[in-house]
């Protein structure tokens, strides 16, 4: 990346939001490894603006936007099945060992499983309000929404999550 010289708000951008928007993706994917190459894509795109000396005037809503963008790229490539499924449709036997997947799978808290059972756009909308503390327009600008539509999808994401979340929990 380049240095704070060449990019003066920058570097207080990345210092502000890093862990934020690591674990944001972190979140989002499910996997801290994939959210580490992620969030670095990110500000490395972001940069960019800076580097051409145009700093975006919404720069965090920009951030959690590329982020956004970057993970539901990722999402599309890989299985989309979770990993319960891929488990389960498995035929297992009484002496079958488990794999590095599985117990990646099987580590997983409760709320990071009920998360993965949202749609992306849902879990999305969720995690940038109620996990990173953005207002509703930085929520409508990240997620690629109107700003109308927030309170509403949010309401359905976090209904959709409770539901989830006690299913699983008990």
């Amino acid at each position: 990346m380049p240095s704070a010289e060449q990019q003066p708000g920058f570097d207080s951008l990345l210092l502000e939001n890093f862990n934020q928007v690591l674990s944001y993706l972190g979140r989002l994917t499910g996997d801290l490894a994939v959210a580490h190459r992620l969030s670095e894509e990110t500000f490395d795109h972001v940069s960019r603006y800076y580097r051409k000396g145009r700093p975006p005037q919404q720069a965090r809503a920009l951030l959690f936007l590329v982020a956004t963008g970057r993970a539901r790229d990722h999402l599309k490539k890989g299985d989309r099945r979770s990993i319960w499924q891929r488990f389960f449709s498995r035929p297992r036997g009484p002496l079958v060992e488990f794999t590095e997947e599985d117990a990646k799978g099987l580590g997983t808290d409760t709320s990071q499983r009920a998360l993965s059972t949202l749609d992306f756009g849902d879990r999305v909308v969720l995690l940038l309000h109620d996990y990173c503390g953005l207002d509703y327009e930085e929520v409508a600008r990240a997620a690629g929404i109107g700003r109308t539509s927030v309170p509403r999808d949010l309401d359905r994401a976090r209904h959709d999550f409770k539901q989830a979340y006690d299913y699983i929990r008990f």
